[in-house]
């Protein structure tokens, strides 16, 4: 009878405990299964295909300087040269630098009427060029500002990213004034992006951001006193945008410049990262 009873108090115990274990990894079961549900089939990697959107225009300067996006706003190369990009392919970078400073590359069927905005590429300029600055990318100028975006290392190889307002002021963010800011006349490639956002309220040095090799990079308000007087968005004339120099095609970049892109959007510090790093 004690043996019976005995055996019956173990089976029981038995019995209990494998139900908690199961019930436990059901649980855990169901957990693992909601977490992967939940991400199944979403990826926030960036790949070449999602660093489409928002793409107005892609230059990779394979030989000439036609947009590869699929928009049709082809350059007309003005006395730059093709010479060989990063990774050493003939022909597949454009070079500004020059004796009358008026090389450029021009863009008729590109504005930048926008209030969202980001442009990416590559650079390289001379170590020969330090005391010497240019201009990467210019927006059209309006006869009236704001307008006029503009991306450019400075004679003392500051990065500047700004726009200009009605008395034709740059007015956005500079590293002319950053502690230890990095020398950019190095001969090395750099990638860089910079972007624009703001809204119809006045313009701020937040508004403009830039990027050099993949990280967001310290900057100081340019004329930021003056920033309030304009508003965005920034307009747009009948002018073309211009890579390699400014609008008076007096500010020629003393160097190279490759795949340059131009978006309607703000790229974030992921997308940013996915450029620095392309191959």
């Amino acid at each position: 009878m004690k043996r019976i009873l005995f055996a019956a108090i173990i089976g029981l115990v038995f019995t209990s405990c494998q139900k908690q274990i199961d019930a436990t990894a059901s649980s855990a079961s169901t957990s693992n299964s909601n977490t992967n549900n939940t991400n199944f089939g979403v990826s926030t990697a960036v790949t070449s295909e999602t660093i489409k959107q928002g793409l107005l225009a892609y230059y990779t300067f394979s030989g000439n300087a036609n947009d590869v996006s699929g928009n049709a706003n082809d350059g007309v190369v003005n006395g730059a040269k093709l010479v060989a990009d990063r990774h050493g392919n003939a022909s597949s970078a454009y070079s500004f630098a020059s004796t009358t400073g008026t090389n450029n590359i021009s863009i008729n069927t590109l504005h930048t009427n926008l209030v969202t905005y980001s442009v990416s590429g590559w650079f390289q300029k001379a170590s020969s060029s330090v005391n010497n600055g240019g201009t990467i990318f210019a927006g059209d100028h309006p006869a009236s500002g704001p307008g006029d975006l503009n991306f450019a290392i400075a004679p003392t190889n500051s990065a500047e990213w700004n726009a200009k307002n009605q008395t034709n002021i740059s007015v956005g963010v500079t590293t002319e004034t950053v502690p230890n800011k990095t020398n950019y006349s190095d001969g090395v490639w750099h990638s860089f992006v910079v972007t624009f956002n703001a809204s119809t309220t006045a313009l701020a040095p937040a508004n403009f951001q830039i990027y050099i090799d993949g990280f967001l990079v310290p900057t100081q308000g340019l004329y930021k006193s003056l920033l309030t007087q304009d508003s965005a968005p920034v307009n747009s004339s009948s002018l073309p945008i211009i890579l390699g120099n400014s609008q008076g095609q007096n500010n020629a970049f003393p160097g190279s410049i490759d795949d340059v892109r131009v978006f309607n959007r703000v790229l974030n510090q992921s997308e940013v990262t996915f450029l620095a790093n392309e191959k």
